[in-house]
């Protein structure tokens, strides 16, 4: 049985295939694989910010990150197969506004203070940015992009979300 019987759109009797068909089929499968791009770009950009969010939410309790917070985040990060494949390092760092002091080693809650530098009390005011530069799952996107000339698809995806210390 055939569909397309009575219907030249498509084909032609002697078999070959319209130009009307080779167009829409090539823009069907342009838009289709830049779909396909984009949400695998974009769906882990919204899963890692979530990452990144608590981490955030850990440096505004003790005011600033330990190295063991950031150890953890990171192998947190490795169940995402296109981090573990990536040729990228990812990197987290922690600093204040507006002294610009690093506060991605401090002093853990409830530690002796023999570890870490001193951390960032909530009566200083200092604003907290935590930056995570984390490798892109652009893989999808990329040939896409080149295809229509975009060369700004980026490695990495760089999350950044500010808070203030709660610590006394």
């Amino acid at each position: 049985m055939n569909v397309f019987k009575g219907n030249n759109y498509f084909s032609r009797k002697d078999g070959y295939v319209s130009v009307e068909a080779v167009i829409a089929m090539s823009f069907f499968f342009i838009v289709f694989f830049l779909t396909l791009g984009f949400f695998t770009y974009i769906q882990p950009h919204s899963s890692l910010q979530r990452e990144v969010h608590t981490l955030a939410t850990i440096a505004e309790r003790q005011g600033g990150l330990t190295a063991q917070d950031i150890a953890d985040f990171k192998e947190k990060l490795q169940t995402h197969s296109f981090i573990q494949q990536s040729p990228y390092a990812t990197e987290v760092t922690a600093t204040t506004y507006p002294s610009q002091d690093d506060v991605s080693d401090v002093i853990p809650l409830g530690g002796d203070g023999s570890v870490g530098t001193p951390y960032v009390t909530r009566d200083s005011k200092e604003i907290i940015t935590i930056t995570a530069t984390i490798p892109a799952n652009s893989t999808m996107l990329r040939p896409i992009a080149n295809f229509f000339g975009v060369d700004s698809i980026s490695d990495y995806y760089e999350i950044s979300e500010s808070v203030m210390s709660e610590r006394y």
